[in-house]
């Protein structure tokens, strides 16, 4: 993201890339925050991976970043990053079964899908199914929904 806001340019993979970003396969969410107050600025991401490797889809997670949400080189200074890393998505049999430290997918037959990324404040399961549902635009009383939980590693780190 920086690189694009400095220079104007989408960064390329290199021509080596480190193991742990070219062999995993995984969903990631990014988010960007004031760091002051922690103010949400733009999150996107996808609980399932679109791309081969870790290091192909940080880069197109971080174009629709920029697409998306409106930044300015003046800003870096004071932004912070958050990479949330998501494992493979299980059923749930019910809400009483999700962890507070897990992601929450509600998909329905028709295809929608909607994610609760958890949180750093407390938020109850039902909490978190509306919060999904919304994200999803599904209507749980008329649409036939279900559940499931996914581990989300959290990356945090400070922008320069």
């Amino acid at each position: 993201m920086e690189s694009a806001l400095r220079k104007g340019e989408i960064p390329r993979l290199p021509p080596v890339v480190p193991e742990e970003l070219s062999s995993i396969r995984t969903g990631i969410y990014i988010a960007v925050f004031e760091r002051l107050g922690r103010k949400p600025r733009g999150r996107v991401g996808s609980y399932l991976p679109t791309k081969l490797s870790l290091a192909e889809e940080i880069i197109h997670q971080t174009v629709r970043l920029l697409e998306t949400f409106p930044f300015q080189k003046e800003d870096l200074p004071h932004l912070m990053y958050e990479l949330r890393l998501t494992k493979s998505p299980a059923l749930l049999a019910d809400l009483g079964e999700l962890k507070p430290d897990a992601g929450l997918l509600v998909r329905t037959s028709a295809g929608k899908a909607g994610v609760s990324l958890p949180s750093a404040r407390e938020q109850t399961p039902d909490k978190r199914f509306g919060e999904a549902c919304a994200h999803g635009d599904i209507n749980p009383k008329i649409e036939d929904t279900r559940l499931y939980m996914f581990a989300v590693e959290t990356i945090t780190e400070d922008a320069p």
